[in-house]
């Protein structure tokens, strides 16, 4: 059932970059979607992040979307970012030398983070006679529009606390702000996980995540 649940979500997703969009048509033209196999992924062509974003208006399903609709975005920091009441954009960091610029439908956006926060909902389940809240404490980028900031800013849970730290702050800081929340999960960057293991490991972080 799993199997023909991705078949049939991935033929929707080739038939709707095929109907939709001029860019994915052309280099799709040679793909049979009705007897697409899961096993002709690698066949398909890659796209990369430069590709979207010399091709943005021509990858873009919705023709009423325009890269020029996003300029304005990096001048909002603080905000959530909507597009024609029903798109959120993010932006990656540009650490490659290019900043991706997303747009995701409002249900693209919460079955994303349905995915991303299910765990921690049957955390919370698991225990029906705690009334606390789950406290959560969240490394992520400075600015809204970078995805680990944008998920979180949103409140998806009434029974989470969620604690912000911006990867921008000492280790020191994030250290002693982590001892002062003791959260019941942590999600940040791999690079301060590894830096947060140290200071674990040193005695200066005394922490006891799930």
């Amino acid at each position: 059932q799993i199997q023909e649940l991705q078949l049939n979500r991935l033929k929707d997703i080739l038939s709707l970059a095929k109907s939709n969009s001029s860019w994915h048509s052309s280099r799709l033209k040679d793909v049979d979607v009705s007897s697409f196999e899961i096993s002709d992924l690698s066949k398909l062509p890659s796209m990369t992040k430069l590709d979207l974003m010399n091709n943005w208006d021509d990858i873009v399903t919705d023709h009423n979307l325009k890269l020029k609709m996003t300029d304005h975005a990096f001048d909002k920091r603080e905000e959530h970012l909507v597009f024609l009441d029903k798109y959120h954009f993010w932006a990656s960091g540009g650490s490659t030398g290019t900043r991706g610029l997303f747009v995701w439908s409002t249900d693209d956006y919460a079955h994303f983070a349905a995915g991303t926060l299910r765990q921690r909902v049957a955390d919370m389940k698991s225990d029906e006679k705690s009334k606390d809240p789950l406290i959560k404490a969240v490394v992520v980028a400075r600015d809204r529009i970078h995805m680990s900031n944008y998920l979180w800013g949103l409140k998806f849970i009434k029974n989470m606390q969620i604690h912000e730290l911006s990867v921008s702050r000492s280790i020191k800081e994030i250290v002693a702000s982590l001892n002062k929340i003791q959260p019941d999960h942590i999600e940040c960057f791999s690079s301060v996980m590894v830096g947060l293991a140290h200071e674990q490991k040193a005695g200066r972080l005394n922490i006891n995540p799930l």
